[in-house]
């Protein structure tokens, strides 16, 4: 939406200083933005995807039935406004196997706890992470059946 200049001249018209006309222009925007988003949910998490996408990979996403698809899905079991958190989460992840993928939608719904874990946590998991948990399971296990006699 482009900016009505003719708002801004009415607002310094009756004497509002322009930094408070620039304030409510913003928080009209925001609250057409959000009527936008109730109206429609998948459209704005898209839109949102885009936008983060566009400034991490300088272009606009490839976004097909399927992305639309899983748009959709998240949309529905997330909601608007978690599904948006996560995805701008997902997108600032540097998991290597995200990047091959190039942050596409799909790869987010089929990896939404780690995202999950990584937007509440922080903490990332990676591949060396991986391994030495599961020396630690394998070393557990071999500990337990040592004290039950079984090996």
């Amino acid at each position: 939406m482009k900016k009505d200049l003719g708002f801004i001249d009415i607002c310094l018209a009756f004497g509002v200083p322009e930094q408070a006309a620039e304030r409510i222009w913003k928080a009209y925007q925001a609250a057409v933005a959000a009527e936008e988003k109730k109206k429609n949910p998948v459209n704005a998490f898209i839109a949102r995807y885009c936008e983060v996408f566009k400034v991490r990979y300088g272009i606009n996403p490839v976004v097909d039935g399927r992305a639309a698809g899983v748009a959709r899905q998240m949309v529905k079991s997330l909601g608007v406004d978690k599904a948006c958190k996560l995805v701008e989460c997902y997108l600032t992840m540097r998991d290597t196997f995200f990047a091959q993928k190039r942050h596409d939608l799909v790869t987010f719904s089929m990896n939404l706890n780690s995202i999950a874990v990584y937007a509440e946590t922080g903490a990332g998991f990676n591949q060396t992470q991986a391994r030495a948990t599961e020396k630690a399971d394998h070393a557990k296990d071999q500990m337990r059946r040592i004290n039950e006699g079984l090996l």
